[in-house]
């Protein structure tokens, strides 16, 4: 089958569930059957594609515990959306959908309402003032934050963080380059932003997952 003839999916508004991190990689929905994930050998820094990859469990799994990268692919939007749905954190607010997203082709994502602070720096305390809001609205939900204007203690939040078991990851473009396809690589979502060019050429929309 080809994924290109798939019919495009609705698009949920439906908030996603918290990603967990299981304590033991599940070959069946059946927990404890099958080997550990050490058959695959050691998996430090290689990248892992799950074809099917629902919520993304077992990806989570390998990327805390085994320390791979995982890719998930999934034609079922409303599964993909559990693992990850794009919100727009920045001063534009509730601006940056109508006003930049539009002018990009981007679907219409929610925004975080971060307060109105009289600052004169975007570090008052040494890491990104967005931090405060984004860490008391993700107490335990994996994240993949792009910004370009992180601190080295935003890279040591973001490490401590994903030892404690929630996978957070902080992807920094170059302010003066923009968002590139190496920063996509860096999580990931290149692949699935080439999946969905090639479903928008046939004039269909596969939105499970946004890059």
């Amino acid at each position: 089958m080809d994924l290109r003839d798939l019919p495009p999916p609705c698009r949920s508004r439906t908030s996603p569930a918290s990603l967990t991190v299981r304590d033991r990689f599940e070959w069946t929905r059946a927990a404890g059957i099958g080997p550990p994930p050490k058959v695959f050998g050691d998996l430090t820094g290689r990248r892992v594609v799950e074809l099917g990859c629902g919520g993304g469990h077992n990806l989570a799994h390998l990327a805390i515990h085994h320390h791979a990268e995982g890719v998930g692919i999934d034609h079922a939007p409303l599964k993909i959306q559990r693992a990850l749905s794009p919100v727009w954190c920045t001063s534009w607010r509730a601006d940056a959908a109508p006003l930049v997203g539009s002018l990009l082709g981007l679907p219409t994502w929610d925004h975080i309402d971060l307060p109105r602070l009289p600052l004169t720096t975007s570090h008052p305390n040494g890491y990104l003032w967005k931090r405060d809001t984004i860490t008391q609205l993700f107490t335990d939900q994996p994240l993949v934050w792009i910004d370009d204007d992180f601190t080295p203690a935003d890279h040591t939040w973001a490490g401590d963080r994903t030892t404690t078991g929630v996978l957070t990851i902080l992807i920094q473009p170059n302010p003066y380059l923009g968002l590139t396809t190496a920063d996509l690589e860096a999580t990931g979502l290149n692949e699935i932003a080439e999946w969905h060019s090639r479903t928008r050429r046939k004039g269909r929309s596969l939105w499970g997952i946004h890059a």
